[in-house]
């Protein structure tokens, strides 16, 4: 054995692997798996037709707050998080735990992409 781990537990973890990511992919992880298994596939794969594609909301929130910043934002919609000792941080917690500032949130960011 050389580093602590044998030949045989290696290859063991990899087959154990591989029958975990054929399972995970009969049951519809495709996406997922792909990304993880396969990164330099995944990347040049054909881009889907959203247009938030790839933009998390912590990128979304931090553009639109350095295009408009936090007043001009809390004009836009209506949040109290926008107006009240605003941050990042707190306006991620709001906005993932509320549908619909979040479809707002996002609204915005695609009518000012187009």
């Amino acid at each position: 054995m050389h580093g602590g781990i044998g030949l045989k537990n290696t290859f063991t973890a990899g087959v154990r692997l591989f029958a975990k990511t054929r399972y995970l992919l009969r049951q519809g992880d495709r996406g997922f798996i792909m990304a993880q298994c396969y990164p330099k596939l995944t990347m040049t794969m054909k881009p889907t037709g959203d247009p938030l594609h790839g933009k998390t909301l912590e990128i979304i929130l931090t553009e639109l707050v350095a295009r408009y910043g936090w007043q001009e934002l809390a004009r836009r919609i209506a949040i109290k998080c926008f107006t009240s000792n605003p941050s990042i941080k707190s306006s991620l917690t709001f906005l993932r735990r509320t549908p619909w500032a979040r479809k707002q949130l996002e609204d915005l960011y695609l009518a000012d992409q187009g």
